[in-house]
């Protein structure tokens, strides 16, 4: 029998569709192959339009509050009391409770249907479904670049997502009942509360601190389960983050509603008594279940090390999961090769945000050849895993509120304007990755003499040393993470050194563990001439404009540079390098930024006044240029996270940045900013 052979789509409106023709579990798998038009459903201007979530505050009574869960549905709170309807009952409106399900195309979509065509198929009927790798001739390239970007499209107008987790396996059935119970005990909101659902009939169970026990039978079970494959797949993230509320979970003849399921697993993973099984289960379960909000940036670091067999998919299978800039200006094309492919989303991130946050991922492989390689170093290499000093969650913004004002020279040259902070002097050649490395490093520097040390930036070097140690991550700066304290950080490592001195061994705290372990790898300590330490080797330690974290770079020739790294430099991580050192008034936290948690930006809290602001004062300080003045915006996830907006009253242009941060600002202020090509 020939090989099937595709007939071209005539449109790019034409999709292809599967019929799986109906028979029993054991016979031949037969399927048909049908050319059908996708056009999305115009907008219904007779529907009501949902009020937004800030004029139904407006609405409320005294103490109340409203969210949107991850599924649309509009929540209202108070005192954690969470309830469908409006409580004020004069109010009248639509219901609330109802979902917005778009499409009228009854199809389920799913991926990889190897082994699952046998469970999906119907003894007595045709069952209609969209799978990618049928439906999208995966030989031919210009057909794949129209029709990977309607993907997103695809999953948003079908009737029903099946995501296909595998063949069953022992005591699924009881995983997924119980999984399914806690789901329908809690609510999750797009601003990150949790709430016990409004149908729920256990009001603790959404608690963090309200224990949850299983035999043991069901974690072995539970981490067969989250250790499936297709958790780690780069194509499955949009497919059923993007999928309807009715869409399913499935594992053989089991499955379980996918709200049901993300906020069960998303529940269980905050819990204080979660076992060893919930604690091992990898990062890219719980990404996959998360709502997602974040930048485009943090969205690629997150998920860079999901599974596809084409490099390329690294970029174009989280487009439709992209602000909409991405995708106006991201063309996809299986044509171009992986480095055009990744340099390609660099520039239309950096164009359109004018930051250079991806810069932060970047790192030039060892015995880099500047003027033989063809790949910069400034582009990041999405196919290797990726190494960072300072944490995204960090919420630090070494150039502030800056604009990068970068220019594309060539295909591999980049002008950035930056500052140049320090000169690397000393490095450590003791490996600190681990606990008794760390106190070892520590007994031969002398606990006393870092105490007695004065840091450049203020207070002693043994408090810089563990600042960059904690990579800032500390109870001072996040006060609601569980971290601990610098004294408490500085008494305990005091005394395990001693204790490791004496030859006595000991460990840190149970809940510092995972903090530890976390950020102690991959890192190297030095100092420069200026007497700051950072993590990591390198040459020259710069501030670029629109970059929130220092890097490392190395001198090649002239003005240009290879990017070596990002660093975590203490006491120039908030911006202390363009606008001096905060005053002693305010202290600085982490806060969660306006649209996702896993998004954190400083926020300057008056020590005697208590009262909190998001705009550093040291800026409130500057006059402003004439010309020029503040406007009211929301954010939006075409903005940059450090974000502000300025009009210029001549042209009426609005910058995403603040005017006193321009290269000729700082320059007038006395700042050595200079222009300087990254190959």
């Amino acid at each position: 029998m020939a090989e099937y052979t595709y007939k071209p789509l005539r449109t790019p409106e034409e999709i292809r569709l599967v019929n799986i023709l109906p028979g029993d579990f054991d016979d031949p798998i037969l399927l048909e192959i049908n050319h059908v038009h996708l056009v999305p459903p115009p907008d219904d201007e007779s529907r009501p339009k949902q009020p937004t979530l800030k004029e139904l505050r407006a609405t409320l009574p005294s103490g109340w509050t409203v969210h949107e869960t991850y599924e649309g549905r509009v929540v209202f709170e108070k005192g954690l009391e969470a309830s469908w309807t409006h409580p004020d009952p004069d109010y009248v409106s639509y219901d609330f409770s109802q979902y917005d399900i778009p499409g009228a195309s009854p199809l389920a979509v799913r991926r990889n249907l190897v082994e699952a065509l046998r469970y999906l198929r119907s003894s007595g009927t045709s069952r209609t479904m969209w799978i990618d790798a049928i439906c999208i001739n995966q030989n031919d390239i210009p057909e794949k670049n129209i029709q990977v970007p309607r993907m997103g499209s695809i999953y948003r107008l079908a009737r029903r997502v099946v995501a296909w987790l595998g063949t069953e396996f022992v005591d699924c059935d009881m995983v997924f009942s119980r999984l399914e119970h806690l789901g329908k005990q809690v609510e999750l909101t797009r601003d990150d509360w949790r709430l016990p659902s409004p149908d729920c009939f256990n009001r603790r169970l959404f608690r963090d601190d309200f224990p949850i026990y299983c035999e043991d039978e069901f974690w072995v079970a539970f981490s067969t389960m989250a250790s499936r494959g297709w958790f780690q797949r780069a194509w499955t993230l949009q497919e059923i983050q993007l999928a309807s509320v009715t869409s399913i979970m499935k594992c053989g003849t089991h499955e379980i509603l996918w709200p049901l399921f993300r906020r069960a697993m998303l529940t269980l993973a905050d819990k204080h008594n979660a076992p060893q099984a919930v604690r091992s289960v990898d990062t890219n379960v719980w990404k996959l279940c998360e709502y997602i909000a974040e930048t485009f940036e943090t969205l690629l670091w997150y998920n860079h090390q999901r599974l596809c067999h084409d490099s390329r998919d690294k970029i174009y299978a989280f487009t439709s999961l992209a602000p909409p800039y991405i995708l106006e200006s991201l063309q996809v094309n299986y044509a171009q090769d992986e480095i055009d492919v990744y340099r390609d989303v660099f520039l239309v991130c950096a164009n359109k945000t004018q930051r250079l946050n991806l810069l932060r991922y970047c790192r030039a492989p060892d015995n880099h050849d500047a003027d033989t390689d063809s790949r910069p170093t400034w582009v990041p290499n999405w196919s290797n895993p990726l190494r960072m000093s300072c944490p995204v969650d960090a919420g630090v913004c070494a150039s502030s509120v800056s604009a990068s004002r970068h220019e594309v020279l060539s295909s591999k040259e980049l002008r950035v304007y930056g500052v140049a902070v320090a000169t690397v002097s000393d490095i450590n050649d003791r490996d600190c990755r681990s606990l008794g490395q760390v106190l070892q490093y520590l007994n031969v520097q002398s606990f006393a003499e870092m105490h007695r040390e004065t840091y450049p930036s203020g207070g002693t070097l043994l408090d810089a040393w563990l600042y960059v140690l904690a990579v800032g991550m500390l109870d001072e700066r996040m006060p609601d993470k569980s971290y601990p304290t610098i004294t408490d950080l500085r008494t305990k490592l005091t005394s395990l050194a001693s204790l490791l001195a004496a030859g006595s061994v000991e460990t840190l705290p149970p809940q510092w563990t995972g903090w530890f372990d976390k950020w102690s790898s991959n890192s190297q300590f030095f100092r420069t001439k200026e007497g700051y330490i950072d993590r990591y080797s390198g040459d020259i330690i710069f501030v670029i404009l629109g970059c929130d974290t220092p890097l490392l770079l190395r001198h090649v020739a002239k003005d240009r540079y290879i990017v070596i790294g990002d660093s975590y430099l203490h006491g120039a991580m908030d911006g202390e390098v363009l606008l001096g050192q905060l005053s002693d008034e305010y202290r600085i936290n982490a806060r969660s930024h306006f649209s996702h948690a896993s998004e954190m930006v400083p926020s300057y809290i008056h020590k005697d006044t208590g009262l909190e602001q998001r705009e550093d004062p040291r800026l409130e300080k500057m006059p402003l240029q004439r010309g020029w003045e503040p406007i009211e915006w929301e954010w939006s996830r075409d903005d940059p996270v450090h974000c502000c907006k300025f009009r210029n009253r001549d042209t009426g242009e609005v910058f995403n940045s603040d005017p006193r941060l321009f290269p000729e600002a700082l320059r007038e202020r006395g700042i050595l900013i200079q222009q300087i090509t990254l190959v």
